[in-house]
């Protein structure tokens, strides 16, 4: 053992030599001596006795063990191992900087993507303030805000960056910036915070009074932009307090200061603030604690107009209530939530220009509507119908230079408004000012088109990458694509074919966004036509339309305008006609520019150029595009010309267009206007191709429903004013699954334990018969035959059925369903309807009542389930049970036995229960209706109904089918037993009697 001890600790130094050691000085306290301390602490109780003001520190009972700083040599521990690549996560080896720099990379891309991607902008905003650099975070503000200059969240989380930082002069900057255009209470109630911290008010300081003077203009200036938002409630509460505790030196300053409280509460009082009655009840008491006599009367004078305002603000909630100012204005996308914000905006300017606070000032109500307005125009920031009317106001009040500001601001914040840059460009030219009209169009002009060029160059660069990620791309020699097997390369095929698809459609989609802008430009070349033919005369309007003709794909709609111009303006017709044709060369296909020239030269009168241009557009223009021009010319000719041209344009129409009915054709050409008779009145309606019938004929259904009296329903009582209805929408329907839809009505054999076996009687043999033989029933007074030896289960035939679904969807037998297809629809039966609930009842109690009653157990009388019945004692179940009879004939369910004891046929004779009913005075009970046990008729009925309805035996005869009860039930199978052993101890207590 010593050998390896020493083995181990020489290997250990070994390692420990072999291993770079560190040694390093440190110094380290140690401890004195119990001798040094306290002669260290009597001369520190020697100095304080000496010196009593010396300051005391410490415990001076605690023994004070000082420490003295020694240098110690130690060791420092090896570097602990590094861990290997795989033992690191990939996260771990990116610092939070490089990852922070990858999100706002990120933000930053989708804000270069879409300017208006608010989330976008929010998580910038929020990443540049956690990295802490001041000058990052200035510069995403200023970004910010120059985008969206009203957002006022945005400006207060500036501001306070700017304040926790200290840089005041920055914080009154953006103060100066946005206070006058946000109109924000949140935004304001920060400036006043700010006023507050910077004038603090100290008592007793000589800065007091010039402090308070500074706060109060704060709070008047922003009362006076601001006062009258119902969200202002909080700011006037806390002037009317900073005025309440201000300090006064004489009578005349309190004089003053009660005059000022006054003034402030009398104006709060009548504006429809959300605390208006909570300073009303300030106002009260502020009055009475002066002076009672003259509370009355001041009290008295403001209450209707506190009581208006109280009613206004309770009826502003309906809408005010609901409008979000907490969004971010972005161009409308016109979803549901944006529609109803702009609803309710209208509604509120609304109900404010109908002066609901009947105010006589129409300055204060113009004040009101201008509030309003600014307010509208901040949050609906993108949408040109807000600017629209709000300028018109403006110039309806005499504002007609604010009205020109707001349209040129908007015209900056939607470039490519038409409605705001008609509207200015109108506005000028009615002052007048024809160069900012003219540069109105032209800016208008300028931004479609650049608009068209940025989409154009946005297609390209996505089919470039679209058609950059194709496998074909790169792999120009196809080497790579000739080895794929033929699976992989019909795989590429198909998606090379798949992403063409989607290169078309979007490419369509662009186009289509392209030619909207297009048309739109002609709209802005015509416009600009009319103003300049209006400010500087036809010549200078020909020299716009030259320009416009110069225009990539200029729409055909500015060379009708520019003809017409000049026809109605000139009275030129050639200069019109030339202008026609010359639109002709390049729209000749298109059906709307030649109606147009057709109309032009009917209006002329000009039948030899209409009849030229009619044929010369029928050469080049397709049959499917041309048939609005047959229309227009042939009405042209039916109206205007000669009865051989008519007949003969008729025929070839009818020769183009087969497919038109000549009967049409016809009545077109003998009406007039709206007025045609014969297809009115004379012609049949149009058959519709998909019912096959016509909407007249459907009409005419309508009208005889309508017609028809109504009648009431199943459930409906008779009189629902009395009586509550139920909910029928509430109730369930049965529906069966297709399991139970499959399943027959007919039980067959062997599917579950209540299998039902005909007994055949031959002698005293017994023979089944089947498992689903139909009862046979015989007319009244005829014998019941046995069945003989030919119909054993192999010489009898088992009908097959056919089952198909009806046309409920309810799989049915063949038969019933062609019964059911062959019997007329519900809506033909006009007859009353039965309560399906009183004919069951009826069908229920109308059991045949007996007279006379045997003396047989009632148990007896039932009708019992076919598998309870003694199989071994003859009869048949079809029959009846037959136990203990003579020949077995007339059993309990035999239906003769029921007619003789409705008729009160129940005596015994030969054949008939004679054996059975020897020891029973039939003669004597049949007129008590009463059996020997005492039972009586009614509570024998009643026992036979109550067994006969919780029998199975009706299920073997076309029973209820899908609703019937489940094969196997456990407690109808217990009920059962229990009934079998009854009957079984009865039937031998019966035999012992007849023997």
């Amino acid at each position: 053992m010593s050998d390896i001890k020493m083995e181990i600790i020489m290997k250990k130094e070994k390692r420990a030599a072999e291993s770079p050691q560190n040694y390093t000085e440190h110094i380290v306290p140690t401890h004195n001596t119990r001798e040094e301390t306290n002669s260290r602490n009597n001369s520190y109780m020697n100095d304080l006795i000496s010196n009593p003001s010396a300051n005391i520190s410490g415990n001076i009972n605690r023994p004070n063990f000082e420490t003295s700083p020694q240098k110690v040599t130690t060791r420092e521990p090896p570097p602990a191992a590094e861990p290997a690549s795989w033992q690191i996560p990939p996260s771990a080896l990116q610092t939070k900087k490089q990852m922070k720099n990858i999100q706002i990379e990120k933000y930053e891309s989708r804000i270069s993507e879409n300017g208006y991607d608010i989330e976008a902008w929010l998580g910038l905003l929020t990443e540049v303030q956690a990295k802490a650099d001041v000058d990052k975070v200035r510069e995403s503000f200023e970004r910010f805000l120059q985008k969206f200059p009203t957002s006022s969240r945005q400006w207060v989380q500036c501001a306070e960056f700017e304040l926790k930082n200290q840089h005041y002069d920055r914080v009154e900057t953006i103060f100066t910036r946005c206070l006058r255009s946000v109109l924000s209470v949140d935004l304001w109630k920060f400036y006043l915070n700010y006023v507050r911290r910077m004038h603090q008010i100290e008592k007793g300081s000589a800065s007091t009074s010039q402090a308070r003077t500074t706060i109060s203009s704060a709070y008047e200036y922003v009362l006076n932009h601001i006062g009258l938002d119902k969200d202002a409630g909080t700011i006037w509460s806390d002037f009317l307090f900073f005025l309440k505790t201000g300090e006064t030196s004489s009578t005349w300053e309190e004089q003053q200061k009660m005059d000022t409280m006054r003034k402030a509460y009398q104006k709060a009082i009548c504006i429809p603030l959300n605390n208006v009655e909570l300073i009303w009840k300030e106002y009260d008491q502020f009055e009475n604690s002066l002076n009672k006599v003259t509370a009355k009367k001041f009290l008295q004078d403001r209450s209707p107009a506190y009581m208006t305002a109280r009613t206004a603000v309770k009826e502003m909630r309906r809408f005010t209530d609901k409008i979000n100012k907490n969004i971010i204005p972005t161009p409308p996308k016109w979803t549901k939530s944006e529609k109803e914000q702009l609803a309710y905006w209208k509604e509120w300017i609304e109900w404010e220009k109908s002066n609901p606070l009947a105010l006589e000032d129409q300055s204060l109500l113009k004040k009101r509507i201008i509030y309003v307005y600014k307010q509208a125009m901040m949050y609906l920031r993108f949408y040109p119908e807000i600017w629209f009317d709000a300028a018109n106001y403006w110039a309806s009040i005499k504002k007609e230079e604010e009205a020109v500001s707001l349209l040129k601001t908007a015209m900056e914040i939607m470039p490519t408004s038409f409605l705001v840059h008609f509207s200015y460009a109108e506005m000028q030219e009615k002052r007048n000012k024809y160069d900012e009209s003219r540069s109105a169009y032209e800016t208008l002009l300028s931004n479609v088109q650049s608009q068209i060029v940025d989409i154009e160059k946005a297609t390209e660069a996505e089919v470039k990458v679209l058609m950059q990620s194709s496998p074909e791309s790169g792999n120009e020699d196809g080497d790579a694509i000739v080895e794929m097997d033929g699976e992989t390369r019909e795989q590429l095929r198909i998606k090379e074919k798949e992403r063409e698809k989607e290169r078309l459609k979007f490419e369509e989609s662009k186009q289509q966004e392209i030619n909207e802008l297009e048309e739109s430009c002609g709209l802005i070349w015509i416009m600009l036509m009319r103003f300049t033919r209006r400010t500087e005369g036809i010549k200078a309007a020909r020299v716009i339309f030259s320009r416009a003709r110069k225009y990539r794909q200029c729409p055909y709609r500015v060379f009708v305008a520019a003809a017409l111009m000049e026809y109605h303006c000139t009275k030129d017709q050639l200069v019109a006609a030339k202008i026609f044709e010359l639109g002709l060369r390049t729209y000749g296909t298109n059906p709307d520019y030649v109606l147009q020239y057709l109309d032009f030269l009917i209006q002329l009168n000009d039948d030899i150029n209409a009849r030229s241009v009619f044929e010369r557009t029928l050469v080049f223009m397709p049959a499917d595009k041309a048939k609005i021009i047959w229309k227009r010319f042939s009405d042209y000719e039916n109206k205007y010309g000669h009865i051989t041209a008519i007949q003969k344009l008729d025929e070839r129409r009818g020769t183009t267009y087969p497919e038109e009915s000549s009967l049409e054709r016809f009545a077109e050409r003998y009406s007039f206007l709206d007025t045609n008779i014969i297809c009115k009145k004379e012609v049949g309606p149009k058959p519709d191709p998909e019912t096959g019938s016509s909407s007249s004929t459907t009409a005419q259904n309508d009208e005889e429903q309508d017609a028809a009296p109504t009648r009431r329903a199943l459930l409906d009582s008779v009189h629902p004013e009395k009586y509550p209805r139920p909910d029928f929408r509430q109730w369930v329907l049965y529906k069966p699954s297709a399991e139970q839809l499959r399943r027959p009505f007919f039980p067959q054999p062997g599917a579950s334990g209540q299998q039902i076996t005909n007994i055949s009687t031959t002698g005293n043999s017994v023979q089944p018969l089947g498992p689903s033989q139909p009862i046979i029933s015989q007319p009244h007074g005829s014998t019941l035959q046995p069945p003989t030896a030919s119909q054993t289960p192999q010489n009898i035939i088992q009908p097959s059925l056919n089952w198909a679904r009806a046309p409920n969807g309810m799989m049915v037998p063949d038969t019933v369903n062609k019964f059911l297809l062959i019997l007329p629809p519900p809506s033909s039966y006009n007859g009353p309807i039965i309560n399906s609930n009183e004919l069951m009842e009826l069908i229920r109690n109308s059991v045949p009542t007996t007279t006379n009653i045997m003396s047989v157990p009632p148990t007896q009388h039932s009708l019992q389930p076919s598998q309870t019945r003694d199989k071994t004692r003859g009869g048949s179940p079809a029959r009846g049970d037959g136990r203990g009879y003579a020949d077995g004939r007339y059993g309990e369910g035999s239906r003769i036995y029921d007619r003789s004891m409705e008729n009160g046929r129940g005596g015994s004779g030969p054949g008939r229960l004679g054996k059975q009913m020897r020891g029973a005075s039939s003669l004597s009970q049949r007129g008590r209706g009463t059996s020997e046990t005492g039972i009586s008729t009614s509570q024998f009925n009643k026992r036979r109904r109550r067994d006969f309805d919780e029998t199975e035996e009706f299920q073997g005869r076309g029973g209820p089918g899908i609703n019937r009860p489940p094969d196997y039930d456990l407690f109808r199978a217990r009920q059962q037993r229990k009934r079998a052993r009854n009957e079984s101890s009865s039937f031998g207590q019966n035999s012992a009697t007849v023997e």
